[in-house]
């Protein structure tokens, strides 16, 4: 059995970009509720890190799920951006 525990954390358009979850991650899926069109962006570590997901997505809700291993963010998942109004997205990290 495997030690490491999959885990969901939430990010509101309107907050400020910050590191989300652990500080080595794999970013699984997303969950996002759109009350309006949106873009998000998550890098690696810092606002200046290598950009590791970079999507734009309809109003309603919509549920991107990662292949394999998903996306390996080695300094940590930093969501640097998250543009609409109401908007929410739930990451789930490993």
């Amino acid at each position: 059995m495997s030690a490491n525990l999959v885990r969901a954390f939430n990010f509101s358009q309107g907050d400020t970009a910050a590191l989300v979850g652990p500080n080595r991650t794999r970013i699984l899926g997303i969950v996002v509720n759109a009350a309006a069109a949106c873009t998000f962006q998550l890098r690696n570590g810092t606002a200046s890190g290598d950009i590791l997901l970079d999507l734009t997505l309809p109003v309603g809700w919509n549920e991107v799920y990662i292949p394999a291993d998903g996306i390996l963010a080695r300094e940590g998942c930093f969501v640097a951006a998250l543009t609409g109004s109401g908007n929410k997205i739930t990451l789930i990290l490993e």
